[in-house]
C-alpha cells in the first residue's frame, strides 16, 4: 500500500437538491421483502447541539420524488422532537463503494396514532470514499418476525404514499 492510499480524501459533492438513483430505488417503497435487513442511519441535532443518531428501515421511509423523502417516526422519540424543533438531518447509506451522505430539511406533517409523519427536502448530497477500502454494506439487522414486520412496513408505506 502506497502513502497515496493513506491521504485524506474529502467528500465529493454529487448533487444539490436530488438523491442518486440508487438511493431513490432503495426508498421507493417497493420490494420491501428484499430490503428487510438494511437500515438507514439518520442524524439529527439534539437540543443541546450534539448529533443524535437513529436508524430507520425501508418500511419507515419513502422517496416521494427525487428531492423529497417522507418518514414515519415515533411521536415521543428524540429524533421526532429534534426534527420538529430544528428540521435538519443527515441520511447515510452505502453508495458506489463509499458512503452517501444526504443533508435534508424536514417539516412535521400529520400524526398517525403514536407516529408522526415528516417530509424532508434534499439540500445537498455528498459521497465519502477511500482510496484504500470499499464500503460493502451499511447497517444490517436480523428481524425476529419477518412476516409481521413486512405487513407493518407495507401498511406504513401505503400511508406515506398518501403524502404525495
Amino acid at each position: 500500500m502506497s502513502d497515496f492510499d493513506q491521504i485524506y480524501q474529502p467528500p465529493r459533492r454529487i448533487a444539490t437538491s436530488f438523491m442518486p438513483e440508487e438511493i431513490l430505488d432503495f426508498l421507493n417503497g417497493d420490494d420491501l421483502d428484499r430490503k428487510l435487513s438494511e437500515a438507514v442511519r439518520i442524524s439529527t441535532v439534539s437540543e443541546d447541539g450534539w448529533p443524535h443518531a437513529a436508524m430507520l428501515s425501508a418500511g419507515e421511509m419513502l422517496a416521494l420524488d427525487a428531492s423529497e423523502i417522507a418518514m414515519l417516526l415515533y411521536e415521543g422519540s428524540n429524533t421526532s422532537r429534534n426534527l420538529a424543533r430544528d428540521g435538519r438531518l443527515t441520511l447515510t447509506l452505502p453508495l458506489d463503494h463509499g458512503l452517501c451522505e444526504m443533508r435534508l430539511r424536514a417539516t412535521a406533517k400529520k400524526q398517525e396514532g403514536r407516529r408522526r409523519c415528516f417530509t424532508a427536502l434534499v439540500e445537498d448530497v455528498r459521497q465519502h470514499r477511500s482510496h484504500y477500502a470499499d464500503v460493502v454494506s451499511g447497517v444490517t439487522f436480523r428481524l425476529h418476525d419477518r412476516t409481521a414486520v413486512l405487513a407493518r412496513w407495507s401498511r406504513q408505506i401505503e400511508m406515506l404514499r398518501g403524502l404525495k
